[in-house]
Formats: structure tokens, sequence, C-alpha cells
């Protein structure tokens, strides 16, 4: 079994301060030995505004403009656009594509920001800047089976 613990602070002035005090009150049961704490920065997921807007306006205007009716293979098209690492691995080229449902609000904001930039571009197409009070729900959508 693994034990993972997350334990809200704050940092102040280089000082650390203990969100909850209260969640230092753990039960590790017959554990022993040494652990270690992990300090890391606390970011926002990207939000469903933000995803409503790129799936329901973005994607179903790029993939109109190019003529694909299958809306996932145009997100992993812009994945593999915007979102490509490569690495050399013992003389060795690799590609991996990155994902965007680990994104932070911010990293997102940037992603989409790009596709914006690339489908003006190449494509000549102007996409809408997001209207706050249009995503304030997650858009769903459903694809045909074939």
């Amino acid at each position: 079994m693994k034990i993972r613990t997350i334990w809200n602070v704050a940092i102040t002035k280089g000082k650390l301060e203990i969100i909850d005090r209260n969640q230092w009150q753990f039960q590790f049961g017959e554990k022993t030995g040494e652990w270690q704490m992990v300090i890391k920065n606390k970011f926002k997921q990207r939000s469903l505004p933000q995803n409503s807007y790129y799936w329901g306006v973005c994607i179903p205007l790029i993939a109109d403009e190019i003529g694909e009716l299958d809306l996932n293979y145009v997100h992993a098209l812009l994945k593999g656009l915007f979102l490509t690492r490569h690495k050399t691995i013992k003389n060795k080229d690799y590609t991996a594509v990155g994902k965007t449902s680990k994104m932070s609000t911010a990293q997102f904001s940037e992603y989409i920001e790009k596709v914006r930039i690339w489908t003006i571009q190449e494509l000549g197409l102007n996409i809408p800047d997001p209207d706050p009070t249009h995503n304030e729900r997650a858009v769903l959508y459903e694809q045909d089976e074939d």
C-alpha cells in the first residue's frame, strides 16, 4: 500500500506555514522508517470553461475549415503541432506528444492562444475570443460511433 499525504501550506517571505494544523494528525498504522516530504507549487488544473471553449468553439471551427469530421483527430493534430517533444536516447530519435488534460489553467490558456495564432496564420481562420458568459457550463459532445 502506498501512503500519499498532501498538506496545504503557504510560503510567505521564505517562511513555511501550515494552513490546517490538524492535518498533521495522520495515522500511518505500523509503518516505520524514514519518510520524505515534497513541497511543490500548487496550481489550478485547466477549467471547465476553458475546456468547453476549446472543444465547443476552437475544435469545431478548425474541423470545419479543414474538412475533418473527427474532432478527436483535430485535437490530436493540434497536440502534434504544439505539444511534441523530441528526445535522443542512445543515438535514436524519439518523439512524444503531451496531454492537455494535465495542464494548468495558465498552460492551457497559452496552448489555446498558440492554436488561435496558428489558425490565423495558416488557415486564415479567426477564432473568436471566448465569451466569459457563454462558457459558464461544461459543453459535452457525443461522437457517432461507426
